[in-house]
């Protein structure tokens, strides 16, 4: 009956629950387990509902965390605090049983699935919470909306039936819900118009804007004299380094819807739903971008290397505290922080702009540096408002990335006068096949061109990806360098001591002075993760047994305090590290009588609820 009710609840708001969502079907299933399922094994689970006249029976196994769009050491930072992005175990992707060329992907979280499924014949499923359209209702309430695409010429385009589509329930093609920018030597991003007097090639604004000495300098393209490297070159000369580190930023705004809706009023949960939404949106993005040959480059990917949430707004560290409606005002708060350590730096939002902008970034920066087009603001900056539903906001944030890559809009003027697209018909799109990413307006998604890069975009950015990977990593250059990395690369600044780091305080001078660190060169210095003096005997980042000054604290200091399982444990004679603190209290309650105190030292929950049985080499199914 309470299943029904719900039912009955979301039909009774009608055909359209806001301008982006016209057609859908309510969802009712029972929430999944997860606890059920081991996180230490490869098990596989099943998730079964009914949608659209028919029965969905979904296998589903977690995504590894060696393919989180997580970097291993990432930072998250919030309310003064730094801390490593722990791995959460909820993002899954799988298939339909029985369409072994079906595509699955998603997270799950409070035991409710919200992602996407792809059918073999060109389906798409998209399930999301309708919190988002109507907060009045239940968080536990999900819609299911339905599209059939164009597969024949995904599959003739691409070659892979599983390559990104998006959904955007309008009926107009290339719908004014966002309005992207032409790049001016002042270096601010307007309003795109489609007549615009921009002349040049994204690839000529690559090279023209950079000031000072030219990237294609002879002692920047040379060989590296080192006889370890992280990364390696190819036979054309171009570094095999193929990640994009991202520092993300989430301003009040958009910690306070999730807060106040999935985040059900609790931070930790909060932060949790917005680490899942960034996972979930990159996996998305990255599906576009890693499987393109720019010339020969393939497996270009974004990864998060540092998190940041602004919680309140009234926090005086917050740059993004005013009220604007401006897109441009609003990068310009973002881009007023220094972002040279990262590739790109993007701030997500959930604020309405003017001219239903829904995402704005500098052309070409990738890689720069902070004051590389005079002043000291960044220019490797971008920013997206979550004010649209989530199979927009993938499709945003593409076209916005496609311009940090290098790529202009398509159907740019060229220094003839043409459009680019009349020189390079291959380029132009139709009423059948629709705009691709880097079209001015938004796409509605549901056009076999919507989820893919023109030729022209690819050739731009290609042109871009092989000035900048040509570079040796290794060489710093203060306006831009090939600030790719590899899987394997470490990086000096994340407060975490990595092979070839003795020491690691922060980025730069300020952040080492935050940790109270006075030991370690900072990651901008040519000795970054070293001891600044051979007296010192160490750095307190190195472990709680180090002291500000420098040296050992001594066998009498206490390193850890004594807790319901373990005793207190005291620093070791010559040592910065603290060491393993010995059990106590064996079997007696701990943690407010929620657990027993075991000798591995730890203090598991008592269980609640049930425990299932594994039907016998059969698949949980829920």
């Amino acid at each position: 009956m309470k299943c029904f009710l719900i039912f009955i609840l979301v039909l009774s708001i009608g055909e359209s629950l806001n301008k982006f969502l016209k057609h859908y079907e309510p969802l009712n299933y029972q929430p999944t387990d997860l606890n059920r399922v081991s996180r230490s094994t490869d098990e596989k689970i099943r998730l079964n509902f009914h949608a659209y006249d028919r029965d969905f029976k979904l296998i589903l196994e977690r995504v590894h965390e060696k393919d989180s769009v997580f970097l291993k050491d990432a930072i998250m930072e919030y309310e003064n605090k730094t801390e490593k992005i722990e791995w959460e175990d909820n993002i899954f992707k799988g298939m339909i049983e029985g369409d072994d060329n079906s595509y699955v992907s998603g997270s799950i979280n409070h035991g409710i699935f919200e992602g996407v499924i792809e059918t073999s014949n060109g389906e798409e499923f998209w399930i999301e919470s309708s919190y988002p359209y109507n907060s009045t209702l239940s968080l536990r309430i999900h819609i299911i909306q339905r599209h059939l695409f164009i597969l024949s010429y995904i599959q003739q385009m691409i070659g892979n039936r599983f390559y990104d589509r998006r959904l955007h329930d309008n009926d107009r093609d290339g719908d004014q819900l966002y309005s992207p920018y032409k790049t001016e030597h002042s270096r601010q991003p307007e309003p795109h118009k489609r007549n615009t007097e921009n002349k040049r090639r994204p690839y000529l604004i690559c090279e023209d804007e950079l000031k000072g000495k030219g990237l294609h300098s002879q002692s920047l393209l040379k060989k590296p004299q080192h006889k370890r490297e992280t990364v390696s070159m190819d036979e054309n000369g171009i570094w095999r380094n193929r990640i994009c580190t991202l520092k993300i930023m989430i301003d009040h705004t958009l910690y306070e819807y999730v807060f106040n809706g999935a985040g059900r009023g609790d931070a930790s949960a909060t932060r949790s739903e917005l680490k899942t939404m960034m996972e979930n949106q990159l996996k998305l993005v990255n599906k576009i971008y890693e499987k393109i040959d720019f010339g020969g480059i393939t497996g270009i990917h974004f990864k998060i290397a540092g998190f940041r949430f602004y919680t309140k707004a009234n926090d005086i560290a917050n740059p993004f505290v005013k009220e604007t409606t401006i897109s441009q005002t609003f990068l310009d708060w973002h881009s007023a922080s220094d972002f040279s350590e990262y590739c790109l730096s993007y701030v997500f939002t959930y604020r309405d702009f003017d001219q239903d902008t829904l995402g704005l970034a500098f052309s070409c920066d990738a890689c720069t540096k902070a004051g590389a087009h005079n002043g000291r603001v960044s220019h490797n900056t971008g920013m997206v408002t979550f004010r649209s539903n989530e199979r927009q906001r993938h499709l945003t944030l593409a076209h916005e990335l496609g311009h940090s890559l290098g790529s202009d809009h398509d159907h740019q003027p060229l220094a003839s006068g043409k459009l680019e697209s009349e020189v390079y018909p291959e380029c132009d799109s139709d009423g059948k096949t629709g705009h691709y990413i880097m079209y001015p307006n938004a796409n509605d998604g549901k056009k076999a061109n919507h989820h893919l890069l023109s030729v022209c975009s690819i050739r731009n950015i290609t042109r871009n990806l092989k000035r900048l990977l040509a570079i040796d990593p290794k060489l710093k250059h203060p306006q831009q360098t090939n600030c790719f990395i590899s899987e394997s690369t470490p990086i000096c600044g994340n407060l975490i001591i990595e092979e070839g780091e003795v020491c690691d305080c922060g980025h730069n001078e300020q952040e080492c002075l935050d940790q109270r660190d006075q030991c370690c060169w900072h990651g901008d210095h040519n000795l970054k993760c070293q001891l600044k003096s051979t007296a010192y005997e160490c750095s307190p980042t190195q472990g709680s047994c180090c002291s500000e000054n420098c040296k050992f604290k001594g066998a009498s200091v206490i390193c850890a305090g004594e807790k319901d399982c373990t005793a207190t444990t005291y620093c070791l004679p010559g040592n910065y590290t603290c060491p393993a603190s010995k059990p106590i209290n064996n079997g007696l309650p701990c943690d407010d009588a929620t657990g027993n105190a075991l000798q591995q030292q730890t203090c598991p929950n008592f269980p609640i609820g049930i425990t299932l049985k594994k039907d016998d080499g059969d698949i949980p199914d829920y």
